[in-house]
């Protein structure tokens, strides 16, 4: 038996039109509610060589919204935006050639409420809930932030993206509700390799308790194709095929002592000529021991970033390097706790991980030494003010040496 059916353009067309007009009106009817981040700084950057006694001078400003738009109980939108300037733009202020203007994320978020499980449907265009920072982890479980205090950023609410998935697409993550796990999967479009188009797979799994938490990313991507003569004889053509992985995880909790463990791998070839070989800008790991007692906290840290990471953060200037920081936190006054610390950073100028430890030439090494007493000022549980003062000493061991000295200060409020 063979059943036959007419497909009804003209039918199609009222259905959708009719499906537009319910969606439509179910927001309209409905109530917004608005919430969100705003933040902006501005400080001094000096660097002044100690051999010939020339300096230079900048003015880097940065302002930085996060927003969430709630439409209904299953429709929500979310949006991030940046503008920077490594100077201040005086004598272009209105042309604006100098600043940058970037949109970190666009989304929409459909929800659905399951028996136990809430499921979620999302399309995304940028950044969309990097691993390395918190957003994913504070949207999904509305838990503490574990980002380390070094990993302070002009471009995002926290942490450090351990590798780029810049790009478009969809995603599905279902969030258990009487246990606190979260996974799922995303399917976007990305540039890769000079601008060329990938399409990647990825799996996300994340687990929030009360004293460990845990964010792990793996996919598999792959170039897209130019049409061949004979691409027309297969649906998928895959020629190259490379892995990108990667953990956030916080052993304790913000009271207590804590082992934050953070590593992102990024465009393993996995076939070819080429394959498992590692490009030093392609690894990326954080490692910080927290040690607590009552009010006063003691980081100790070694990294190896991105230049794009390091290029965002506010304390980080050198891609590889090590830190120690000591706070105070919750220092009560008349009207608003304080929290006082500083950070002694010690990094190295110019080189990558692979080129520490691959056994490079070290005879030309840079060796880079910043202290940085900051202060954070809790005006209210939704706003405060912050700011540093960096002072370093840059290629302490070699001849042409130079100071650097940094101010910024910067406010955030939560709306």
């Amino acid at each position: 038996m063979m059943f036959c059916s007419k497909f009804n353009t003209g039918n199609f067309k009222k259905a959708f039109v009719l499906a537009s007009a319910i969606f439509g009106a179910s927001l309209l009817h409905a109530t917004p509610s608005f919430s969100g981040v705003a933040a902006g700084s501005i400080g001094v950057d000096g660097k002044i060589r100690l051999d010939n006694g020339d300096s230079d001078w900048s003015l880097p400003i940065a302002l930085f919204g996060a927003f969430q738009a709630d439409f209904t109980e299953w429709f929500t939108t979310h949006a991030e935006i940046e503008i920077r300037a490594k100077d201040f733009p005086l004598q272009d202020i209105f042309s604006g050639n100098e600043a940058v203007f970037k949109v970190h994320e666009l989304s929409a978020i459909f929800s659905r409420r399951a028996i136990t499980s809430t499921h979620y449907f999302s399309i995304y265009f940028g950044s969309y809930e990097a691993l390395g920072t918190d957003t994913f982890l504070m949207r999904q479980f509305g838990i503490d932030q574990i980002s380390s205090p070094l990993a302070k950023s002009v471009t995002n609410i926290s942490g450090v993206p351990l590798y780029s998935s810049t790009g478009g697409g969809i995603s599905y993550i279902a969030r258990l509700d009487k246990a606190p796990v979260a996974n799922g999967c995303y399917i976007y479009l990305n540039n890769q390799n000079g601008g060329k188009l990938a399409l990647n797979l990825d799996y996300r799994l994340a687990v929030a308790t009360d004293i460990f938490t845990m964010d792990f990313i793996a996919g598999l991507s792959s170039m897209v194709r130019d049409k061949g003569e004979h691409d027309d004889e297969y649906i998928i053509a895959i020629k190259t095929l490379t892995l990108h992985t990667g953990i956030n995880m916080f052993l304790g909790n913000k009271y207590t002592h804590g082992l934050l463990l953070q590593a992102g791998l990024n465009n393993l070839v996995l076939n070819g000529k080429n394959s498992l070989k590692i490009d030093e800008s392609d690894i990326s790991f954080f490692v910080e021991p927290r040690i607590r007692a009552k009010r006063l906290g003691v980081n100790v840290s070694a990294y190896a970033l991105s230049q794009e990471s390091v290029d965002d953060l506010l304390y980080l200037t050198d891609r590889v390097g090590a830190a120690a920081t000591l706070y105070f936190d919750d220092i009560e006054t008349k009207r608003f706790p304080i929290l006082l610390g500083v950070h002694l950073i010690g990094s190295i100028a110019d080189m990558g991980i692979t080129d520490l430890f691959g056994g490079e030439n070290l005879d030309g090494i840079k060796f880079n030494v910043f202290l940085t007493p900051y202060i954070e000022i809790s005006f209210s549980k939704s706003s405060n003010f912050e700011t540093m003062l960096q002072v370093g000493m840059l290629d302490v061991i070699n001849s042409s040496r130079a100071l650097n000295f940094k101010i910024v200060a910067g406010y955030r409020k939560v709306f």
